[in-house]
């Protein structure tokens, strides 16, 4: 059996369209919820297998479960969104993410993309953003990463929006220009991430702030 690709916060929004882009593109798909009524959203999607991952769990119970799907490659997605308050976002987007890097590093997965949020690296910016301890978390839990042993990469996003894809992105997100420059379609995350599982080692160890630009993402990557 091949090393599957397991997507931490497969209900979310960004979550949803990567299974459904990375099932399009026969990859072998691990669709991860917290939920147990959610893995039906994805019981009629080809190469997309839903399982339960609660976050919640301890770190060996983790990496048996990576173990046991021969996981190759982890996107984490998940989030708590602002629900549960602070508490809830210090154990899904901080401990949750933690335990999931260090449970990987035992089960020797390839390759860990953690999706985060531009700006996770500024401490002015924390503050600016209306959601300082969201930052926070997004800060540790990436700095964890990058001492995690893991071969890793971080894709931190501007403002994510609804809207169509555009397959652009920009890699130069200036926090001084206008707003309209620090937005993004969910959909050209998602496509930005695919292009990184896709090239694992120019990808490996690299941080990208991500906002919406010009530049054509499948081209990233062949161009280096």
């Amino acid at each position: 059996m091949m090393a599957k690709t397991l997507v931490i916060g497969a209900h979310g929004q960004v979550g949803q369209i990567l299974v459904q882009d990375l099932a399009s593109k026969q990859q072998e798909v691990l669709a991860a919820f917290r939920n147990k009524d959610q893995l039906q959203t994805v019981a009629d999607v080809a190469g997309v297998e839903g399982v339960y991952f609660d976050l919640d769990v301890d770190e060996q119970t983790m990496t048996q479960f990576f173990l046991d799907h021969q996981v190759g490659q982890i996107v984490f997605t998940a989030g708590a969104g602002g629900k549960g308050g602070i508490e809830r976002t210090v154990e899904v987007d901080l401990d949750g993410a933690i335990k999931t890097m260090a449970a990987a590093k035992k089960a020797s997965v390839a390759h860990y993309v953690m999706v985060s949020a531009a700006g996770a690296d500024d401490r002015g910016r924390w503050s600016a953003s209306g959601i300082y301890h969201y930052f926070m978390m997004k800060h540790y839990a990436d700095l964890y990463l990058q001492n995690s042993g893991l071969d890793y990469t971080i894709v931190r996003p501007t403002l994510l929006l609804d809207t169509t894809g555009t397959g652009k992105v920009s890699l130069d997100v200036d926090f001084a220009g206008p707003k309209e420059s620090l937005q993004i379609p969910r959909a050209d995350v998602a496509a930005f991430v695919i292009a990184v599982l896709a090239h694992p080692e120019q990808a490996a160890n690299q941080i990208y702030d991500l906002t919406a630009g010009h530049q054509e993402i499948q081209h990233i990557f062949d161009e280096k």
